[in-house]
């Protein structure tokens, strides 16, 4: 078989497929991309133990299968204009690849059956189709909400803690994705994910961000196969190895419990946190949080044998939303252990000058809930927009709640 087509975009094309790393087959263990050509369509799939893709791009010539190794790869990317790719078997049964590209490269080597790679898509054929979602929202949300989940070797929590969830249309979670580590939560919402939910292992996130980036601006389509799960859209195709665990219930407590709404400069009080950070053991991550409502400022404070620190005073406004908590904070103190690396990670991350940490004392016990909820907008390629006017497209409002409980 003879094919002719774009080096650009066959190299396009290979990006999507080498989200995966294949795994290697035959008896000369080769790690290889199957082109499949039918009806002026080209097929590449790659292959690894709990993921798969598949690129799609046009082509001319016959249709036919053949492996393409890896290790010949990356000396595409150094052509330019068409390259035709001869395929077939020698006199010897071996199988044999070269190419010629427009500008007069050539390359031969030897690579192993087609038949040692199955295309996905008879399993994707039979996989019921879910909700379709923004490709750029989607990346959004999973890049937000990422580091809140516990990492794939933690065996010290519940598989459920690994996995970032989007709860499905039929429940009072619909359009939030969720991930949790059994101590920190992540909740990012927007309308443009209400659909039929998604559950996503922490150990297919990058590849699955990736897959999402090469989308742009496009849709995504979910389709749930029987052990596989898959996202599609016009570049190709990304699936994985389901994971059956998920949360069974969305919580989110009311705004009204959050008893102090206090405000105040981010950069003065990320300032503070950096400065006590600075002078701990990076060992130590427990410091004192104390507020006070006469003074109206806030501080952290901590010590060792070696000595003590702390923060300089961070000046606060008080917010009283009526109905949606804050009204504590005009007339009561209140002083809590926290864990300052999670306390830089719930606040570092927000947009704008101006940050609301949200406060609220559980009734039962000395401890306290600390949250910051943000919104802002993006454009249908992921940018973060000023408002919703500043773009000629479609914009989605997105709203980001991250919480930690405080440290006993």
């Amino acid at each position: 078989m003879v094919i002719r087509v774009s080096v650009e975009a066959l190299v396009e094309a290979l990006g999507v497929a080498s989200i995966v790393s294949p795994k290697p087959v035959g008896q000369q263990n080769v790690s290889g991309f199957l082109f499949t050509v039918k009806g002026g369509g080209l097929s590449i799939y790659s292959r690894s133990n709990s993921q798969q893709t598949k690129a799609v791009l046009a082509v001319e010539g016959d249709d036919g299968s053949f492996i393409f190794p890896v290790d010949r790869v990356s000396a595409l990317k150094h052509l330019s204009g068409w390259i035709e790719i001869e395929a077939g078997i020698d006199e010897e049964g071996t199988s044999q690849v070269k190419y010629s590209s427009e500008g007069g490269a050539k390359q031969s080597f030897t690579t192993v059956d087609a038949s040692f790679i199955a295309p996905i898509d008879t399993a994707l054929a039979k996989a019921i189709e879910g909700g379709s979602y923004p490709a750029a929202l989607l990346k959004e949300a999973f890049g937000v909400t990422k580091g809140y989940l516990a990492p794939p070797n933690d065996r010290a929590v519940g598989d459920v803690f690994k996995v970032a969830q989007l709860f499905p249309e039929d429940t009072n979670g619909s359009g939030h994705l969720f991930s949790a580590n059994s101590y920190r939560a992540c909740y990012f919402y927007s309308d443009g994910l209400k659909g039929k939910g998604l559950g996503v292992h922490c150990q297919h996130l990058s590849a699955l961000n990736s897959f999402l980036a090469h989308c742009g601006e496009e849709e995504v389509t979910v389709r749930y196969g029987d052990s596989v799960t898959y996202l599609v859209s016009k570049v190709g195709v990304f699936g994985w190895a389901t994971h059956q665990a998920k949360h069974e219930r969305f919580n989110y407590y009311p705004l009204k419990s959050d008893g102090f709404i206090l405000r105040m400069d981010k950069s003065i009080f990320v300032k503070a946190l950096k400065y006590v950070r600075a002078g701990l053991d990076s060992r130590q991550n427990r410091v004192c949080f104390t507020y006070s409502h006469t003074d109206q400022y806030l501080k952290m404070a901590a010590g060792d044998a070696s000595g003590e620190i702390t923060s300089m005073p961070v000046p606060v406004v008080i917010v009283n939303d009526e109905g949606a908590g804050g009204g504590l904070g005009d007339k009561e103190d209140f002083t809590s252990n926290v864990n300052i690396d999670y306390l830089l990670d719930l606040v570092s991350p927000t947009r704008g000058h101006e940050l609301d940490l949200r406060v609220a004392r559980l009734q039962s016990s000395a401890q306290f809930l600390f949250r910051t909820i943000e919104t802002y907008w993006i454009d249908s390629a992921g940018k973060v927009l000023v408002s919703s006017q500043d773009t000629n497209k479609g914009a989605f409002e997105c709203r980001v709640t991250r919480f930690m409980p405080s440290r006993d």
